[in-house]
Parts: C-alpha cells; sequence; structure tokens
C-alpha cells in the first residue's frame, strides 16, 4: 500500500515534520538504494494507475532492498580497493541486483528470505568469493 502521505510527484508530503507526526519509522528506515534502481528500470511508469504494475514494482523493490543490505554489510567487512573495485562476494551480490526485470515478483516475504539465504550460503562456502 502506498504511503497516504505522498504527493503527486510521488515525494513525501510530511517529509520536513516526520518524528513531530510519529513516524520515526520513516526517518530509520531505508531502501539502500533499491527504489531508485527500480524507479530506473520502470523508467516513471505509472504505478498509482496500474494495480499489478504497483504490485510488481514493490515486490521487486523490497527483493532489491535486501541485495542492496546485503552489500551494505559486506563492504562493512571488506570495504572496495583502492581502485574503487567491489570485493568478490559484493560484486557477485551486485550482479544480481543489477538486473532487477530477471528478479523473481516476490509475493511472499519467505521466499526473498530464501533467495538471500541461499545467494549468502553459496558466498559462504566459496572462500575465494568473500
Amino acid at each position: 500500500t502506498p504511503c497516504p502521505n505522498l504527493n503527486a510527484n510521488g515525494m513525501c508530503g510530511v517529509h520536513e515534520t516526520l518524528p513531530e507526526r510519529g513516524f520515526a519509522g520513516c526517518v530509520a528506515w531505508t531502501c539502500y538504494g533499491a527504489g531508485q534502481r527500480i524507479s530506473a528500470l520502470y523508467k516513471g511508469r505509472p504505478w498509482r494507475d496500474d494495480p499489478v504494475l504497483a504490485a510488481e514494482m514493490f515486490d521487486r523493490m523490497m527483493l532489491l532492498r535486501r541485495l542492496h543490505e546485503v552489500i551494505v554489510r559486506l563492504l562493512e567487512r571488506q570495504p572496495p580497493d583502492a581502485a574503487g573495485r567491489l570485493p568478490p562476494a559484493a560484486r557477485a551480490v551486485a550482479r544480481l541486483a543489477d538486473d532487477p526485470a530477471a528478479l523473481p515478483r516476490m509475493d511472499d516475504p519467505a521466499a526473498g528470505d530464501m533467495l538471500v539465504r541461499r545467494l549468502l550460503d553459496g558466498l559462504a562456502a566459496d572462500p575465494g568469493r568473500r
């Protein structure tokens, strides 16, 4: 369900007063860049007028958020090298996140958890990708 505080431009209409209005969760929540990636993928298509498209975009965005969070956690453990290249494990996850259109829809959050868990298990089993 879209936030009722989104204005016509899709921006937060109460952003300046989130804490005062009791939206502390909005202040603390981050999409880790998944929202921007989905916006670029769908190139401004009008999700508000298309419930099927909205569900598809939101499902994929939440899965991308999980993948982006994994990348952030991996980079906390091993930052990019001096040339800015990601370490192998973060590169592997980034490749998966690079094509959100190829990602499955995740109507079931448990399915997203399983995908991320399989990905992490695969990285842990391959010491050369850490």
